[in-house]
């Protein structure tokens, strides 16, 4: 068996004992050397931080309010100024305050420095923004538009339907009028080519700018009078059922013998049947016969150059007439001269003459008409 080894004995202190091994300082029990109990922890002692949550909130508001805005959500522009002064003067006095605030002084001033161009930036773009917003003029509808690109198409301004165009191209809405009116650029710049139909195809027949589109057409015409772009106009109106005075006084322009007195009569009779409820053509003026509680639209173009349609009618009659030697049709022409002339003023008939393209020139050739005799072949 192994013997045991006696384990040495330190001798227990005595204090009456002088010869007594004596204890160890670190032996003492003192308050330092008692573990403190777990069920009772002592937890550090600290203070929230205010100032750095009102900065961190601040930026978070500099940037949530320019994106609303650009989302289209209205903030008044002079609330949003006052809004960005008070982030920005917050945000820097937190920065100051919590963040530097033994720094030296260029790094304070630099940190102020940006944190004022971030929310100021972000500031000026939400504040501009909402400023045009606010005072920015209502959107042109589509017939302003077209009236006002007819309008400059008549004076021949490329240059400004150019720049109108170019605003529009990106709206849809306006798809068909930037086709047409690139078409009319086009063929203007470009005598020789032929009239753009292809252009006029995408154009709703039942528009307002359809209608309006003949009439360019027209000025063109009248500017450069060929027969190609006169039967274009005259086919594109006859496939649209779009019969205005337009159309009319393109189909006169034929002057007789070509055209007989039986043709103009028969075509004089369309124009009245498709404009009596607008045009009173036994007295000459003009009169709205809407029944009550229909509605009707009244283009007031078309009503405007009724009279310069109708005076060159009288001509085409008297004209044919004479040729034909039909005095009593003469005679009736004559008398709706009178009424006309009578019951529509001379600045407007003038008017209406040029908005067709028409000289008033005519006028003078019927006064001529009224003192001389109808015919000498007539008379053997």
């Amino acid at each position: 068996m192994d013997k045991e080894t006696p384990t040495e004995m330190q001798p227990e202190a005595d204090d009456s004992n002088p010869k007594a091994v004596p204890r160890s300082p670190q032996m003492q029990p003192s308050p330092d050397n008692v573990e403190p109990s777990i069920s009772s922890p002592i937890l550090p002692d600290k203070k929230s931080d205010s100032g750095l949550f009102v900065g961190v909130i601040g930026i978070v508001v500099a940037i949530l309010i320019p994106v609303l805005q650009a989302n289209g959500v209205d903030v008044n522009w002079q609330v949003s100024v006052f809004v960005y002064v008070v982030l920005v003067a917050i945000c820097d006095w937190s920065f100051l305050k919590h963040a530097a605030p033994y720094s030296v002084q260029w790094k304070r001033l630099g940190g102020i420095l940006i944190l004022s161009l971030i929310i100021g930036g972000l500031g000026s773009y939400a504040t501009v923004k909402q400023y045009h917003r606010e005072h920015q003029l209502p959107p042109k509808t589509k017939n302003q538009v077209i009236d006002e690109l007819t309008t400059l198409a008549q004076r021949r301004d490329w240059t400004s339907i150019d720049a109108t165009l170019s605003s529009l191209e990106r709206d849809s809405n306006f798809r068909d009028v930037v086709l047409y009116f690139r078409g009319i650029i086009y063929s203007n710049a470009h005598p020789t080519s032929i009239d753009p139909d292809q252009y006029l195809s995408l154009v709703p027949q039942d528009s307002t700018l359809f209608s309006n589109a003949q009439r360019v057409r027209l000025a063109n015409w009248a500017a450069n009078p060929n027969d190609r772009l006169k039967n274009a106009i005259v086919d594109s109106m006859e496939r649209a059922n779009l019969k205005t005075p337009v159309y009319f006084r393109l189909r006169l322009e034929t002057p007789p013998p070509t055209t007989s007195y039986h043709d103009i009569a028969n075509l004089y009779e369309e124009f009245v049947g498709r404009y009596h409820e607008i045009f009173d053509f036994n007295e000459m003026k003009p009169a709205i016969r809407a029944q009550a509680g229909t509605p009707m639209y009244v283009n007031l173009f078309d009503l405007q150059e009724i009279p310069g349609c109708t005076l060159l009618f009288i001509l085409r009659e008297i004209e044919a007439a004479r040729q034909e030697c039909r005095v009593t049709a003469v005679n009736d022409a004559l008398a709706q001269y009178e009424v006309l002339v009578r019951n529509i003023d001379n600045a407007k008939l003038e008017m209406s003459l040029r908005s067709l393209a028409i000289n008033p020139v005519i006028i003078k050739s019927i006064e001529k008409v009224k003192q001389g005799p109808i015919s000498k072949a007539c008379t053997k």
